[in-house]
């Protein structure tokens, strides 16, 4: 077996099968629900490698969390990670459900028919994420996906994983912990598109596009009130002038004649999608930002807030 060396890692196996057999493999012929298939897992693990207690682990996740969350992959796959003092090594076993794993998030509905669950070292959340990069990249290939599904003998799905020699990448990308930018606005759009934007969506700052996709800036909540508040306002002590928001009036005739070149911030954090992701926690401390934009060169395909960073790094 092949090691690899990474700073404090005693050891770290390179390849996916490194972390399961096929006696960490379930086959479900019954329906059941996710915490259901969680739990058998976590057994097995128990079992295999002695993790350790399992309604212990389960309860104590709840009791923070509020529930069992299993992350989505490409709505066909979900993983259910659990951080633990009482592993060193990060372990992996998996459920195979052809008749599907339904379950629900904030956003949507699905129908799964993979779903891995890892524990890990609770100090090394870099472990976690690499694996989880691993297990992305592998169900990238729709075709290989459909062959494990499809699959009722666990030694076999174990030796397809093992041919498809899925490497574990040294670190962990931009491109992993991203998600896909859900609403943009386009340069040429003018103040009155991006008020109504905020207004529809309640978000605080939409990134600004240019016609190939290419990230030239944003505009946010915090500079309309800059616009309309500005600076000598702030440093009145009497403020009768502007009680009846005077200084707003001049922004509301004009929104629909001010264009968003005008008005937007070009000093952002930026990183590029190959770039290791603890770039985009250095960026956004620098900035003091929220977020982090993803860029595919100069076009924009992912943004990191700073509580899916903070969330992915020290909870998930």
């Amino acid at each position: 077996m092949t090691i690899v060396k990474t700073s404090g890692d005693t050891h770290f196996l390179k390849y996916l099968t490194s972390f399961f057999s096929s006696e960490n493999i379930i086959i479900i012929k019954r329906s059941l629900n996710p915490d259901e298939i969680s739990e058998d897992l976590l057994k097995n693990l128990a079992l295999t490698y002695g993790v350790g207690n399992v309604k212990k682990i389960m309860n104590e996740y709840i009791r923070k969390r509020g529930g069992l969350f299993p992350v989505i992959i490409d709505d066909m796959a979900l993983v259910q990670h659990f951080r633990l003092f009482t592993t060193k090594k990060v372990r992996l076993a998996m459920a195979i459900s052809k008749e599907g794993i339904e379950v629900k998030n904030e956003e949507k509905s699905v129908k799964a028919h993979l779903f891995f669950l890892i524990v890990s070292p609770k100090k090394r959340p870099d472990l976690y994420l690499r694996i989880m990069s691993a297990i992305r990249s592998m169900l990238k290939d729709k075709n290989f996906t459909e062959d494990l599904i499809n699959n009722t003998d666990k030694k076999a799905v174990w030796e397809l994983v093992e041919q498809k020699n899925v490497v574990i990448p040294d670190y962990v990308v931009a491109g992993d912990i991203m998600v896909h930018p859900k609403i943009v606005i386009n340069d040429t759009d003018n103040l009155e598109s991006a008020i109504d934007l905020f207004v529809k969506t309640r978000w605080l700052c939409i990134p600004v596009v240019d016609k190939d996709g290419d990230l030239v800036g944003e505009v946010t909540i915090q500079e309309l009130m800059n616009v309309c508040l500005p600076r000598y306002i702030l440093w009145m002590d009497e403020i009768s002038p502007v009680l009846n928001f005077e200084s707003f009036m001049n922004l509301l005739y004009n929104e629909g004649h001010t264009w968003l070149d005008e008005i937007m911030i070009r000093d952002m954090a930026v990183i590029q999608m190959n770039d290791p992701a603890i770039k985009a926690g250095i960026e956004m401390t620098k900035l003091a930002a929220n977020h982090a934009y993803v860029l595919n060169d100069k076009r924009l395909v992912g943004i990191i807030p700073i509580q899916q960073f903070i969330d992915k790094v020290l909870r998930e």
